[in-house]
């Protein structure tokens, strides 16, 4: 039986290889934060295998997911082959990101890793052999005039993508700007900004370390593509999303991103990668879309996670209580 330490140390060269594609020599930088330098260090350790071009940069962290990084690592990210980002908080709707893309940098997106993920079994999948069922799920919501989202439990939301582009993440990266963020596999499309109505009742999770898991669901009305009202759950989880979100004008508050999870053994844990990416949930992404084929460039992103969900687009049903059926 392999003991804990070799498990991680697998999973980390499955990550380096099977996800980073890394060749040899490539420049390859690894970021992170003061509580994340300890993986950072394993990371450049199996990465020295690999190639000797390696640097970490240690950054102080960041207040939420889509802040920048620093000036430091905006530079490198411009010139490196791949980039990893252990920093706790994402850096994958960064504009330093997006502009190290057009460079042809690969990036690899693993916010709040840790030891204990590391151990998960959903980051050893096969991500290549997923990337045919991520791609026809992504085509379907390209372009959409209509998409309609329902649970048992509440949710009734509809959202319009015309002129949106899905967009297939398979959890690795090999071509020239490709973003990856292993375990999440997952397929998603940035809704029109102003379109988005409905209600969203989440019952799985908040991933940000201030909720995730919700032990009670919580009611998002939406209404011109905004959150206009947080309602149900815990008294505490309302207000520190409602504040988290800004004030009722804040670009923190539209409906961004709509993702659909497919990974098999990803399961809700209450930290982004197998939230977003487990098999049966979809997200809804509230703040930045410009990374991902949006206008809403608010320098923050947040997902919410809800469990079990049917979608139809255009009338053609794609996801039935959870269950892909394309």
């Amino acid at each position: 039986m392999k003991s804990q330490t070799n498990i991680r140390l697998a999973n980390i060269d499955h990550i380096l290889v099977h996800c980073g594609s890394i060749k040899a020599e490539e420049h390859v930088l690894i970021l992170c934060n003061p509580e994340t330098r300890d993986i950072a260090d394993a990371f450049k350790t199996q990465a020295f295998r690999l190639t000797q071009n390696i640097q970490v940069i240690e950054m102080a962290c960041a207040s939420s997911h889509g802040d920048e990084p620093s000036s430091e690592a905006g530079d490198e990210m411009m010139i490196s082959d791949l980039t990893i980002s252990l920093c706790i908080y994402s850096l994958a709707h960064s504009r330093a990101r997006f502009e190290a893309a057009a460079c042809g940098g690969r990036f690899l997106s693993l916010p709040m890793y840790s030891w204990d993920l590391l151990d998960n079994e959903a980051i050893c999948v096969n991500y290549r052999a997923l990337r045919g069922k991520v791609e026809s799920v992504a085509n379907k919501i390209s372009n959409a005039r209509r998409i309609q989202v329902t649970t048992e439990i509440g949710t009734d939301v509809i959202l319009g993508a015309l002129g949106r582009i899905g967009n297939a993440c398979p959890g690795y990266v090999a071509e020239a700007g490709d973003l990856g963020s292993p375990p999440d596999v997952e397929a998603n499309v940035a809704p029109l900004e102003r379109e988005t109505e409905g209600l969203i009742v989440v019952d799985g999770s908040i991933t940000t370390p201030e909720l995730g898991l919700l032990p009670q669901p919580l009611r998002l009305n939406i209404k011109g593509g905004r959150v206009t009202q947080i309602s149900g759950g815990r008294a505490t989880d309302a207000a520190t999303l409602d504040a988290l979100l800004g004030d009722t004008e804040s670009k923190r508050r539209v409906v961004g991103e709509l993702g659909i999870g497919l990974n098999p053994k990803a399961r809700l844990t209450g930290i982004m990668l197998t939230d977003e990416g487990c098999s049966g949930c979809v997200h809804f992404g509230l703040g930045s879309n410009s990374t991902i084929g949006g206008q809403n460039d608010a320098g923050y992103h947040l997902d919410v996670v809800i469990r079990a969900a049917t979608i139809d687009v255009d009338g053609s049903r794609i996801l039935d209580k959870g269950e892909i059926i394309i």
